[in-house]
């Protein structure tokens, strides 16, 4: 059976990559933007009979890429399409995934009743924020995690700069990134115990940190985390830690949403690294270092193909 991979305008250099690794057709996209603000995106190539897979997350605009997402899997549906496969390599709406206050929707779950009914036969993602995510979905749900990518950086990294992996700590940022904190600690086989931060957010796009769970005195702390947006919450986290005897600062996160005026958060005498992974197209200053997930996308993929 043939294989065709997709991507509407979130990562067409990465799907060009993984068709040319992986020996498969690149579908063709045609996005027709209306007069009165409707948009139509449609497949130009012949999938019948296809295994079809559309590469593509829903960063910003997140409304318009999540409905782009929607109508090309109706338009290789009704194509003929075998199997319908989606890798949200960032999955937008994540952190809408409960409701914190009266009235509020639970814009996670909507999203994902939407993707569900659509006729994918799986949804794959990198790092998704929240476990019960999983449970919004009445197809399955593969949380591709990317903690043997963070272990290879690090470990060159600190082999590079003589530090030791004894003087080395896992930080998690909140109570939420606790799974993640264990899974990059125990890829790097570290002796010490994870470090988690508690925090309160009074409101969207702020927070404050509250307690340090854990012993950072003299170690080098690497900060792990799915998002960063604005970054406040990683500089309280870098300022607290230092001021606690950290001796230096590193960040890593799966996702760089970043918000405008992130720089002067995650850019300053805090923080000594920082690196993302390329979930989602966007242009970084040099300081910060991109990550590929080309090889955790193809392991997946070549699961499905054999």
């Amino acid at each position: 059976m043939e294989n065709i991979i997709f991507n509407i305008d979130s990562h067409q250099n990465l799907v060009k990559k993984l068709a040319k690794l992986l020996n498969m057709e690149v579908g063709k996209v045609k996005t027709t933007y209306f007069c009165d603000g409707e948009v139509m995106s449609k497949s130009l190539s012949d999938v019948k009979n296809k295994n079809v897979f559309i590469v593509q997350s829903s960063d910003k605009p997140a409304v318009e890429h999540i409905f782009k997402i929607l109508l090309l899997i109706d338009s290789v549906k009704h194509a003929g399409a075998k199997n319908i496969y989606l890798f949200m390599p960032y999955f937008g709406f994540s952190r809408q995934e409960r409701i914190s206050w009266t009235n509020e929707p639970n814009s996670c779950q909507v999203v994902a009743r939407c993707l569900s009914i659509s006729g994918i036969k799986a949804l794959y993602s990198i790092d998704l924020h929240h476990p019960i995510i999983y449970s919004f979905f009445d197809v399955p749900v593969i949380d591709i995690h990317p903690h043997e990518i963070f272990k290879n950086y690090y470990l060159n990294y600190f082999l590079k700069n003589n530090i030791s992996l004894d003087d080395v700590c896992v930080v998690a940022p909140d109570h939420g990134a606790n799974q993640r904190a264990h899974q990059l600690s125990d890829a790097l086989n570290l002796k010490n115990e994870v470090v988690i931060l508690t925090k309160h957010r009074p409101k969207a796009n702020n927070c404050e940190i509250l307690a340090i769970d854990g012993e950072v005195k003299d170690k080098y702390c690497i900060i792990i985390d799915d998002i960063i947006d604005t970054g406040k919450t990683i500089y309280n986290a870098s300022k607290m830690l230092i001021e606690n005897g950290a001796k230096k600062i590193f960040v890593g996160a799966s996702h760089p949403v970043l918000s405008k005026g992130y720089s002067k958060y995650l850019h300053n005498k805090y923080i000594e690294d920082v690196v993302f992974l390329n979930t989602i197209n966007k242009k970084l200053p040099s300081w910060i270092s991109i990550l590929d997930i080309t090889p955790i996308l193809i392991e997946n993929i070549q699961g499905l193909i054999g």
